[in-house]
């Protein structure tokens, strides 16, 4: 007992010693190595700037005492290529001998995309490959326990564009006004918010008219709406279309642009039908 009473100071040195804790040591060497189970993955927040991939874990803790989870950090791939990466802080902590659920939500934005425009005029999906690690708070530092999960992920379809005729709204002596009507149709399962045309009109094959910031309504999930492009040209400068069209004849119409919706843009090509 004497001699445990004169070690009793020497412990207690050791104990607080910063990095070689004796007690440290010893308490780390009985930790156990927690799993990370996978459960499931989910497609959340879908929208037209991109899709939160939300993985879903469960974190079993064999050990008799609880810890808390420091930080998760994590790298999205896409068609084999990084796209981006980032962390996020967490409280969670997962009692001793229990468990706990872990979701770790990724933000895919469609910009990200490798060739968006190519990819969604081809492809249904796009492959994903979400790595990263979990770091545990134990009592010599963060242990880090890896998780990666692949998979594919629905991207946009492209909106149908159809044209819905042109009719003269106004017309004097030098110059007719049209409205040239676009049907959109958006065979998503989210809306496609308000967004703009960059477009070019073609009379009889002859670009008479162009433009850029043309406003489109927003287009609900599987819905449709109707564009009107109000155009203005000049009787004499353009030309016997122009003349046939007022008088009630065929005109071929065509009209060709980009329509952007937030992070999507998607070309199209409507027309060579006659116009009254």
């Amino acid at each position: 007992m004497n001699r445990l009473h004169r070690l009793a100071p020497l412990l207690l040195v050791l104990a607080f010693l910063p990095g070689c804790s004796l007690l440290g040591q010893l308490a780390a060497s009985a930790f156990d190595p927690p799993k990370l189970e996978y459960v499931s993955w989910s497609a959340e927040a879908l929208d037209a700037d991109g899709v939160t991939i939300a993985l879903h874990y469960r974190l079993t803790n064999p050990n008799a005492q609880g810890f808390r989870l420091s930080r998760v950090g994590w790298a999205l791939d896409l068609e084999g290529k990084p796209a981006v990466k980032g962390d996020m802080s967490s409280g969670i902590t997962v009692p001793a001998k229990g468990t706990a659920p872990l979701d770790v939500p990724v933000r895919l934005r469609w910009r990200d995309v490798p060739d968006l425009v190519q990819t969604v005029a081809t492809k249904r999906d796009v492959a994903f490959l979400v790595k990263g690690s979990v770091a545990v708070a134990t009592p010599l530092g963060d242990v880090d326990v890896p998780f990666s999960r692949d998979g594919r992920i629905e991207i946009p379809r492209a909106p149908g564009f159809q044209l819905d005729g042109v009719r003269v709204r106004e017309l004097s002596a030098t110059n007719v006004s049209l409205d040239v009507r676009l049907k959109v149709a958006n065979g998503n399962r989210f809306p496609l918010p308000v967004g703009a045309l960059t477009y070019g009109l073609r009379l009889d094959g002859n670009e008479v008219a162009s433009g850029a910031g043309q406003p489109v309504v927003a287009v609900p999930p599987g819905g449709t709406a109707t564009v009107t492009i109000p155009v203005r040209l000049s009787l004499l400068g353009a030309g016997a279309a122009i003349q046939r069209l007022v008088t009630g004849g065929d005109v071929p119409v065509q009209v060709k642009g980009t329509a952007g919706f937030g992070d999507l843009a998607f070309p199209f090509q409507v027309g060579d039908s006659a116009a009254r």
